[in-house]
């Protein structure tokens, strides 16, 4: 079988044909999927360099001759390096070589084809020829048969008359010269016929199976150079070659080295071994009582009446602590067996089938095993360190026996009255009795060390009086200090701190876990004059109470008063230790407004600004009448908003947003968008803006979404863009504030007002959107929804983009999440298929921009669904011309469309081509340009 024989007919010809105009393109789609192979390669051999340069600047090298895990990473760096430089080889051979004998080959198969038409074309003429010659000599043969005949009837008649004379001889002389050319005209038509015959012979039996042989051979020798191009593609591509193989061997060598269970019991313990240094020794300092005259003892317990009481019931709470750890070990050594039953189980498992989910339950379990060992050996250290406490406590208590307690030595002379006394308790004590000693003297003491206390600490804690604790006041540490809770220190009624006393039932408090925390009553000595208090303050008109809101307004003009903005944005602004700023919040249970102080200190850190009805606001320290105050004075005074935290404030990050909520009145609502209404309002009472709206029930990515679109518009001004004037935050709603479009957007008007614009008009706004998508693609942003509906029309019809709620400030953006909000017939295909954005993808939605435009609104692939919208692109399809649309028009639109981005105009491209387009038609007559 062969051309020759089997494809001579006009439908193997047509078939050849196809067949090579396929291969062509084949050709060319291998061509082009080469080069993006070798680059995509390039692109993740210099990925993984970067990877490489970053991953060895970080590595450790001190422990990979100890440590098995620092050696197969060692390994897996270096095979990865190998692998990065045989990609790089690879790509390389990819683009210099195999591309180029692509492109040969692609021109040696259009010139095939080409000779092919020409020979066949050429044998196709020369039979028409000889075909030609043919008909022409049977149609000369014909008329001299005719004409013969014509002549000899004549000539017979003149004959039969009996005529003579010059008409016989005419007609006898043509009669004559029509035999003659009848004759000659026989011969060859005769041969003419022959010659048609032997031609078509010729071309059936040897000329046109040459051709189609020859052609064939030359196909088969292309497809022989096409093979070696594919195993030269697939030679540079096979990651199963030896090379490959190699370094996955080398790896996975290196990883099965790692033994868990001898990491570090052989080489890494003997290189790093150390021992503790000898204990500290903790003794008695016996020259603190050189100066003593009484029974106290260096080292020993001393039991009396003034210590008994205290004895006991130190006893009393080891004993408790003790039973109470017998009976915590009791159960941790039950749940300590359990778990390790567990890990053997895991164990045996893990080996049968080792898949992540047994080995994460596998450590889990053997992570619970061993805390419940850990604790069991710690409680056990506790019992023996609690036992030899409450045998140091006994020992005294049992020599005493069921003697009663002696009375202290260092006060026999003061009972006796033999300092000249009349033997009774000091002024304002009741007697002192071996039963009442003890707690008497013990609360005196507390009571003078609390005022020499006060004098010397100037962040002391202002006392509380209880109702539960009669004859004493309770003082309290701040909660949001100390995540362990209150501690209480216990008073007397004559403390002149006193005056603070009192429950606040207005203080908010928060769960344990969370920096947003309670800040209980606390006072500073460098607050107002001898520590006045809120209360006297108030009385003196110092201090005025103000609600949430009146707060608000105070603060609303600092700069780091940031409002309502959302936890994760406020994150995104503080970025250095000693970042703050104050924003609103709400109580998730009372939905209750309050104030927090966001931090950044090793990590972000919020505190809540607590306010006291009788204090003011604050946090551990003095309270103030306002919230600047608090913060100027938190500032100057570089201390920690609370001692736990450490946080100390060094930098407030001021508001991007620079309006306020109350300078704008909202007029009537004007449309829906992604996050909320769109109205039309008065900016101070003057200017008409649009004001876009954020409701108050999105989450906080959706806030946060809200607010980017401000941040993106802020940036940019140019008259094709819409004009950004603020964003309000200060309180709820949210509220981005732009310039208010008279005739709204393009869509509406082009359904209402697009047929009566001219060809010039329609252009017009592609240069106007163009324009405007130039601006922004050379600042890196994408805008992702470029649509009719999304550009307004200003005075004199001007375009201007808007809508940036999908937009991203980068060269290049990949979506990994889910594509719901995709509007997919205005999407390039990279993006749907891959989730990767680039400005090139704006392209393609411009291109359905300018469909829009010129078929005055109409939807794009009306009567699809998205689904079949992507399938009908896939297969190489593309939205028809509009009706009217200039050639030049449509032709740009197409290029927009082109399936690989590479192959589509940038924004600036497009701008030149159709403001000269533009100018073409303005130099013609205006009637031409009508639609």
């Amino acid at each position: 079988m062969g051309f020759g024989k089997d494809m001579k007919g006009r439908a193997s010809h047509d078939a050849m044909l196809r067949v090579q105009d396929s291969e062509i393109r084949l050709l060319d789609t291998i061509h082009h999927f080469v080069l993006t192979r070798a680059e995509n390669d390039r692109k993740y051999a210099a990925g993984l360099g970067k990877l490489l340069a970053a991953a060895i600047k970080a590595d450790s090298s001190e422990f990979k001759e100890t440590c098995s895990v620092f050696k197969a990473w060692d390994v897996i760096l270096k095979e990865t390096e190998n692998l990065s430089r045989n990609l790089r080889s690879n790509s390389e051979h990819l683009t210099h070589s195999t591309a180029e004998v692509l492109a040969q080959l692609i021109a040696e198969k259009k010139a095939a084809r080409r000779k092919y038409l020409e020979e066949r074309e050429r044998l196709d003429t020369d039979f028409a020829r000889v075909q030609e010659e043919m008909v022409r000599n049977k149609i000369d043969y014909a008329r001299a048969v005719d004409r013969l005949s014509q002549d000899k009837a004549k000539y017979l008649e003149l004959q039969g008359k009996g005529k003579s004379g010059p008409k016989l001889d005419e007609a006898k002389s043509k009669f004559f010269r029509s035999a003659v050319r009848l004759h000659k005209l026989h011969n060859e038509y005769v041969t003419s016929v022959h010659q048609a015959r032997e031609h078509q012979t010729m071309l059936r039996d040897t000329a046109l199976p040459a051709v189609l042989d020859s052609h064939q051979d030359c196909q088969e020798a292309l497809v022989h150079k096409t093979k070696f191009v594919l195993e030269d593609y697939l030679q540079h591509t096979d990651t199963c070659k030896e090379d490959f193989q190699s370094i996955v061997h080398n790896i996975s060598e290196a990883v099965q080295s790692v033994r868990p269970g001898a990491e570090y019991s052989t080489t890494f313990i003997e290189v790093h071994k150390s021992t503790l240094p000898s204990p500290a020794e903790f003794n008695f300092e016996e020259r603190l009582l050189d100066d003593y005259k009484g029974s106290l003892k260096a080292g020993a317990l001393e039991a009396n009446d003034l210590t008994i009481e205290a004895l006991h019931e130190k006893l009393s709470k080891l004993m408790e602590e003790v039973e109470d750890i017998n009976t915590r070990m009791t159960r941790t050594s039950s749940d300590q067996q359990k778990a390790s039953l567990d890990v053997n189980k895991l164990s045996a498992q893990l080996t049968e089938s080792p898949t992540i989910d047994n080995i994460n339950n596998y450590l889990e379990k053997r992570r619970e095993s061993e805390s419940y060992t850990q604790s069991l050996l710690e409680m056990e250290g506790n019992i023996h360190r609690l036992e030899k406490l409450a045998a140091l406590l006994k020992q005294p208590i049992d020599q005493l026996g069921s003697e009663p307690a002696p009375l202290a030595s260092d006060l026999k002379d003061i009972m006796n009255g033999s300092d000249g006394s009349d033997g009774q308790s000091p002024t304002g004590l009741p007697p002192i009795s071996p039963s009442s000693a003890s707690s008497t003297l013990s609360q005196q003491k507390d009571h003078n060390f609390m005022k020499s206390l006060s004098k010397i600490n100037p962040f002391k804690k202002v006392v509380r009086s209880s109702s539960s604790h009669s004859g004493g006041l309770n003082l309290s540490t701040s909660g949001a200090t100390d995540d362990d809770g209150d501690s209480t220190i216990s008073n007397d009624n004559n403390s002149p701190l006193g005056e603070e006393s009192g429950s606040h039932p207005d203080m908010r408090h928060k769960t344990s876990g969370s920096y947003e925390r309670s800040e209980l009553n606390v006072t500073t000595s460098n607050g107002p004059e001898n520590r006045m208090s809120m209360l006297k303050m108030r009385e003196q008109g110092q201090l005025v109470d103000m609600d949430a809101s009146e707060a608000k307004n105070r603060i609303a003009d600092e700069g780091w008063f940031h409002g309502v903005l959302p936890r994760e944005e406020v994150q995104r602004l503080l970025t250095t230790d000693g970042d703050y700023l104050v924003r609103e919040s709400k109580n998730k249970k009372t939905n209750e407004t309050q104030f927090v102080l966001s931090v950044f200190w090793q990590g972000h850190r919020h505190f809540i600004i607590q306010f006291g009805s009788d204090r003011g606001w604050h946090f551990e320290g003095q309270a103030y009448p306002t919230i600047q105050e608090l913060v100027k004075r938190q500032f100057d005074s570089r201390m920690p908003v609370t001692t736990k935290s450490g946080a100390i404030l060094k930098r407030p990050i001021l508001r991007e947003w620079e309006l306020l909520n109350d300078d704008i009145e909202l007029k009537m609502k004007i449309g829906t968008g992604n996050f909320g209404e769109v109205y039309k309002g008065v900016y101070q009472k003057s200017l008409e803006v649009a004001v876009k709206t954020c409701k108050d029930t999105l989450t906080e990515d959706q806030k946060i979404k809200f607010l980017q679109e401000g941040r993106i518009l802020k940036q940019y001004k140019h008259p094709n863009i819409v004009r950004y004037i603020g964003i309000a935050a200060q309180k709820q709603p949210v509220m981005i504030v732009m310039e208010f479009i008279p005739k709204g957007a393009l869509l509406s008007f082009l359904k209402v007002s697009g047929s009566s614009q001219t060809m010039k008009q329609l252009t017009q706004m592609c240069v106007d959107a163009s324009s405007g998508m130039e601006y922004l693609e050379g600042r890196g942003c994408i805008h992702r929804d470029l649509a009719a509906r999304n550009c307004l029309v200003g005075e004199n019809n001007v375009i201007k983009i808007s809508d940036f709620g999908m937009s991203r400030e980068e060269a290049e953006y990949t979506v990994s999440t889910g594509m719901k909000q995709i509007p997919v017939k205005w999407t390039a295909p990279e993006a749907l298929n891959y989730g990767k954005y680039t400005s090139l993808c704006d392209v393609w939605s411009f291109g359905v921009l300018m469909w829009e435009i010129f078929s005055c609104g109409k939807s794009p692939y009306a009567g699809m669904t998205n689904s079949r919208a992507r399938e009908w692109i896939e297969e190489g399809n593309r939205l028809d011309s509009p009706p009217n649309t200039p050639d030049q028009v449509y032709k740009l639109m197409r290029r927009c469309w082109e399936y690989h981005d590479e192959d589509r105009p940038h924004f600036t491209s497009i701008n030149k081509t159709l403001t000269a387009y533009v100018r073409r038609l303005e130099k013609l007559d205006p009637a031409a340009g009508k639609t």
